[in-house]
């Protein structure tokens, strides 16, 4: 790099670069000090040039030459010096006042950015947008740093006293890993306001259909339209998630081989699984493909929105409690696993959970799919018989 005096008269001498899109120059009066030049501006043929200070493996900008004077720069480059040397970071207040302009709803789309980048499914994308954008609306012009402990204390109690304990909670973790994504790349203040939160007791919303009570749910269910019927039936002999049951295309299905593959299930792309099907749920699967004639745009279990057009199935309950809901179904399905005597191991593989922190047994696991198989058949025949 080239070594020059910057002065007014030599920084007026400079040519632009023409082979590199930058030069930069070093001022030899003073460690660190330089001039960036950069090629002609190719609208206006302004050649920028800016003074900057390169001190403990950073470059820092000082100012554009015009506003800034060399002898200006060059005592403010000495001033941050001296600040260097002590220890001091003169541009964390800076950085501080970036941080306080990062807003709620920046730090959101951030948040969503990286999910996808990690392969988070549209589904978690749409509740978190949802979730936020419905709870937390008046939050979103405001400047993440600046919402407190208190904000986020009161304001989970009265979503909890409207929306119910379960919404708040939802809610507020989202805000919560919002803002740990944010503090990776800004400079907000390192407790995050969650802290201040007492959480609602978490508690399952839902528990498996008691035996006695499954021949009831048969003939309730098989009232049902044929779609809806054959959707709960699938669930329920699967334990799949209503959404990744919903959402099955007849391209993710080989009912030769017996397979089903869920591409992007709860967790995204890196949660893929494949899993084998009992002979009962494929034959069941055959009978809806023949029944739907080819009307469904691919999808396996079709409805139509209001406006005409083909889509997955919406509304999956048996019934208009809340309890009627198709998850009763897969605490159904695990509840024969462990009855049958399968491992937790072949449990968490069926049913796509993660096997426990800490497990490292697990981690060296890998079920074979004719092994799978034969759980899959057995929960079969132990469900059908508790439905008759």
């Amino acid at each position: 790099m080239p070594s020059l005096i910057l002065t007014k008269k030599n920084i007026d001498a400079i040519d632009p670069p023409t082979i590199k899109t930058q030069e930069l120059y070093w001022d030899p009066t003073l460690g660190g000090f330089g001039l960036l030049v950069g090629r002609p501006d190719p609208i206006n043929g302004i050649v920028a040039k800016t003074f900057v200070l390169q001190k403990k493996d950073r470059r820092r900008k000082i100012g554009r030459y015009g506003p800034w004077t060399p002898d200006a720069a060059r005592k403010y480059a000495s001033e941050l010096i001296v600040g260097l040397d002590k220890g001091e970071d003169p541009y964390a207040e800076r950085r501080r006042q970036e941080a306080r302009g990062i807003l709620f709803s920046q730090a959101i789309n951030e948040y969503i950015a990286r999910l996808r980048s990690k392969g988070g499914s549209d589904a978690t994308i749409a509740d978190v947008q949802e979730d936020t954008g419905r709870l937390l609306r008046d939050w979103l012009p405001r400047p993440l740093a600046e919402i407190t402990k208190d904000e986020c204390r009161t304001r989970h109690r009265q979503i909890t006293g409207k929306k119910g304990p379960y919404a708040a909670n939802i809610v507020f973790r989202y805000f919560r890993a919002i803002y740990n994504v944010a503090l990776k790349c800004h400079d907000l203040p390192a407790a995050n306001p969650t802290i201040g939160i007492d959480w609602n007791k978490a508690e399952r919303r839902q528990e498996p259909i008691a035996w006695a009570n499954l021949p009831a749910w048969r003939e309730t269910v098989d009232a049902l339209s044929p779609v809806l019927r054959d959707y709960l039936y699938v669930v329920l002999l699967t334990g799949l998630r209503s959404e990744d049951a919903a959402t099955i295309r007849w391209d993710d299905l080989d009912l030769v081989e017996k397979t089903l593959h869920r591409p992007c299930p709860k967790g995204g792309e890196d949660r893929a699984f494949t899993i084998p099907l009992s002979t009962y749920t494929v034959e069941l699967l055959r009978r809806r493909k023949e029944e739907s004639q080819d009307q469904d745009e691919g999808w396996v279990f079709p409805t139509k929105s209001r406006g005409g057009k083909v889509i997955p199935i919406v509304l999956r309950r048996w019934g208009r409690k809340r309890s009627q809901s198709p998850h009763r179904l897969r605490d159904s399905f695990s509840t024969a696993c462990a009855e049958v005597g399968l491992s937790s191991y072949d449990i968490d593989v069926l049913t796509n959970h993660r096997p426990p922190k800490g497990s490292v047994t697990a981690g060296y696991i890998r079920q074979d799919l004719e092994h799978l198989r034969t759980c899959q058949e057995a929960v079969t025949d132990f469900i059908l018989k508790k439905l008759k």
